[in-house]
């Protein structure tokens, strides 16, 4: 961290506990008044009912959304994000043929630590990187510094 961004720091928190601060004392009081005048029950049950009302109507506005992208577009959304078409270029689908050739030399047992997974991430990566950039000395785009 920086000196001279200590004292921003320090300006920062202040301000936020001055606004927090009277919010939270607040905050017990008002929760002690609703249970001593017997109005908790009803201010839960509409807390729960408004936010079954929230979320059945996002439920609603995102299906209605989808149903709108698939008739303007004529594919499902799957279709539209790339789920469901063909790798479109011959080198990807190489490097994904070189991965599950890898996958398929791989025993299972052996990946038995943190450091085994790790290497066989950075062995995927490698191969994934040689089959899309096969022109390059360096694949991965690592450097040496």
């Amino acid at each position: 961290m920086k000196r001279d961004s200590f004292p921003a720091l320090i300006g920062a928190a202040s301000i936020a506990l001055a606004i927090l601060l009277p919010l939270l004392t607040v905050l017990p009081f008002g929760w002690l008044w609703l249970w001593q005048n017997g109005y908790l029950p009803y201010w839960l049950g509409g807390t729960l009912l408004t936010s079954v009302m929230i979320f059945a109507g996002r439920f609603w506005l995102i299906r209605r959304f989808r149903q709108t992208l698939e008739q303007r577009s004529g594919s499902s959304v799957a279709e539209d994000v790339g789920l469901d078409r063909p790798l479109p270029t011959p080198r990807e689908a190489r490097a994904l043929e070189a991965v599950e050739t890898l996958a398929q030399d791989i025993d299972p047992k052996r990946l038995s630590s943190r450091e085994d997974l790790i290497a066989l991430g950075h062995r995927t990566i490698e191969v994934v990187a040689r089959e899309m950039h096969p022109e390059e000395k360096d694949p991965r785009g690592l450097k040496a510094v």
